[in-house]
């Protein structure tokens, strides 16, 4: 409610770098000329936030919202209401938002980086084409406008995390080091 959120909507919670790719994002959403397709952003205005904005405000673009930097309790609530989790990123590490999504049940859309490849063999996620914005449409119409979400991908996903878990991970590395030993 703080927010007035739309009932439907895509979400990129990153900070404003440049290879967060927030440009591209938007130069596919504004394409999508019959059909609103929201966005919502949040994250630290960084030295590329201004160049995202003017972009935004240059097109036109209501249906994009910048809610700030988030409190945990925040992020939390415009997760759990999203639609999907839209991840257009050029280059990421291990990648917490995309796990978070995974906690929120949320259909995934990212780029073909080499770590969501590597991640897309354990979860369940809608690669595009990072440089290809046409991939990029064709994953939000499926997800957004044609409704192609299934349950047991998300289910099969959010199962999955458990690995994740600080206990697994500590159980694991434990276990590794007796074998060394």
């Amino acid at each position: 409610k703080k927010y007035s959120l739309p009932n439907k909507y895509l979400f990129y919670p990153a900070a404003f770098w440049p290879h967060k790719n927030h440009l591209f994002l938007l130069k596919a959403i504004k394409g999508f000329s019959k059909q609103k397709i929201n966005l919502v952003l949040c994250g630290l205005k960084k030295n590329f936030y201004e160049e995202v904005n003017n972009f935004i405000l240059k097109n036109n673009l209501k249906n994009i919202k910048y809610l700030g930097d988030l409190s945990n309790s925040e992020l939390i609530k415009v997760y759990k209401y999203s639609t999907a989790v839209i991840i257009p990123s050029l280059e990421e590490s291990s990648c917490l938002l995309l796990k978070e999504g995974v906690g929120f049940k949320k259909p995934l859309i990212c780029s073909d980086t080499e770590t969501f490849k590597e991640k897309n063999k354990i979860f369940k996620i809608n690669l595009y084409k990072k440089k290809n914005l046409n991939d990029l449409r064709n994953k939000i119409k499926n997800i957004y406008i044609n409704k192609r979400i299934f349950q047991k991908d998300l289910n099969k996903n959010y199962k999955l995390l458990k690995r994740y878990e600080w206990k697994s991970t500590a159980k694991n590395y434990l276990n590794l080091c007796y074998k060394l030993n």
